[in-house]
């Protein structure tokens, strides 16, 4: 696995560093540090040793990550680029043929810690591969350094490519014994004009609970070869994104993992709705899987 992870120097980026470095990825990971800086315009006054400064602030923020890093035993490397910030980390997966990247949920110049900054939310849209968006501690409760014992993992699955591509994703971990993870599936009931009465009472709903039952049950024994400790979870609600935020809180989870796009989303390369709102929300760290093949569009 090649995880790219792209820092500056705010507290969600140290977050960012201190997840990877205590998540159970595979022994033979590498990992590429990339930090972007400002490209000024050539007018700019001083601009010679303003880059200058900026650029020696990037490389002691990188050896400084580096370091931090060199206990995990993963071959890691250090990149600088300069421009605009998402659209060089965006590029800098593709050159170095990422399955994940990595990003603190907000830089500098956030103007509201609940709502996902700029940068994050183009990277997470326009990324060719998987993205892991970490919030720092002070972000929200379940956001403190992962703990050496007990891991708990909320996954969303729905029988997506992408759901199933997340429980690929996670049954190539070696998660263990110390993982715990809830296998979730949202049934959407119409609430209007109280057609959930209707709905929940008709044989085609218990039909279709009884199928989602079968296939989360499939899934868990696929995830069960990474860890023994899955259990699963059938809810139903009229908004399957509030559903599973619920369900992060009652677990308290150390990471929520959702797929890209869902069964009934309007794909067309654009983030589904639901796990946008979850990256946006969700007091954990969040992965958003892509599909193997499926990418954003090609400008950030």
């Amino acid at each position: 696995m090649h995880i790219l992870i792209a820092i500056d120097d705010s507290s969600t980026s140290q977050a960012a560093i201190e997840f990877v470095k205590r998540f159970p990825f595979p022994p033979a990971t590498e990992v590429t540090l990339l930090t972007v800086l400002t490209k000024f315009d050539p007018t700019t006054v001083k601009r010679e040793s303003i880059q200058r400064e900026l650029a020696e602030r990037a490389e002691r923020l990188l050896a400084q990550a580096f370091e931090r890093l060199d206990t995990t035993g993963w071959t890691s490397q250090m990149r600088t680029r300069e421009g605009h910030a998402a659209e060089q980390i965006v590029q800098a997966c593709r050159e170095v043929g990422a399955d994940l990247v990595v990003i603190g949920s907000h830089g500098h110049g956030a103007l509201h810690r609940f709502l996902l900054g700029s940068v994050s939310q183009k990277v997470m849209k326009y990324a060719a591969c998987s993205a892991l968006i970490v919030r720092s501690a002070e972000q929200g409760a379940g956001s403190e350094p992962l703990p050496d014992s007990t891991l708990r993992i909320l996954a969303g699955f729905d029988q997506s490519e992408t759901a199933n591509a997340a429980i690929r994703w996670l049954s190539s971990l070696p998660l263990g014994e110390r993982a715990k993870v809830r296998l979730m599936t949202v049934l959407e009931l119409v609430m209007v004009f109280r057609m959930d009465i209707l709905q929940t009472q008709s044989p085609e709903w218990q039909t279709k609970i009884r199928q989602a039952k079968e296939a989360l049950d499939k899934a868990a024994e696929r995830l069960r070869q990474a860890t023994p400790n899955v259990t699963t979870q059938l809810r139903e609600g009229r908004d399957k994104g509030e559903e599973i935020l619920k369900a992060a809180s009652d677990f308290d989870a150390h990471l929520v993992v959702v797929g890209a796009t869902g069964r009934s989303g309007i794909e067309k390369f654009l983030l589904g709705s639901v796990s946008n709102r979850i990256a946006h929300h969700a007091s954990s760290p969040v992965l958003v899987v892509r599909a193997p093949g499926r990418v954003g569009p090609e400008k950030a």
